[in-house]
């Protein structure tokens, strides 16, 4: 469910990619996040945009087929339908967010050096074919609240 895998990557230019049950994935080695700066623009996941911000402060994410934040503050997103995206919504060093009404099938949401999230009233479900884990990957991130959130599997026949 990877469409772009970017491992330690910086500086890249992402432009006008139709990504159809995949989207752009980050695996940040080491701090190489504290230096990215990256274009990403006119992207699209299953048909939705592809949301990438970073040093944005106070914005609202209400329609996205991927969210990826990268050293952001005070950013809402709230009430997505995304599916099959591994790494559904990234936070990447950002800060005093909060996601919420978010339905998720066959993908995540990732925190990485992140902290004071509220993540509350989201649904992650894995469904097969895929077999996706449903889960909330969190990394060297602190002070989440988390309440009312469901996360299941529905297991294959």
């Amino acid at each position: 469910m990877y469409g772009i895998y970017l491992y330690g990557s910086t500086s890249y230019n992402i432009y006008g990619n139709t990504f159809t049950n995949c989207g752009l994935y980050f695996d940040f080695y080491g701090y190489y996040w504290r230096r990215c700066h990256n274009s990403v623009k006119d992207n699209t996941v299953n048909g939705k945009p592809l949301t990438y911000l970073e040093d944005v402060s106070n914005y609202i994410v209400n329609d996205a087929g991927q969210v990826i934040l990268i050293r952001c503050n005070g950013i809402t997103i709230k009430d997505l339908l995304i599916f099959n995206v591994r790494g559904s919504i990234q936070l990447f060093s950002t800060n005093n967010c909060v996601i919420t009404g978010n339905n998720i099938e066959n993908g995540d949401i990732v925190l990485f050096l992140s902290s004071c999230n509220r993540i509350f009233e989201n649904r992650i479900v894995g469904v097969p074919p895929f077999n996706t884990r449903a889960r909330l990957y969190r990394s060297l991130s602190r002070f989440h609240l988390l309440f009312q959130f469901s996360l299941f599997e529905i297991p294959t026949e």
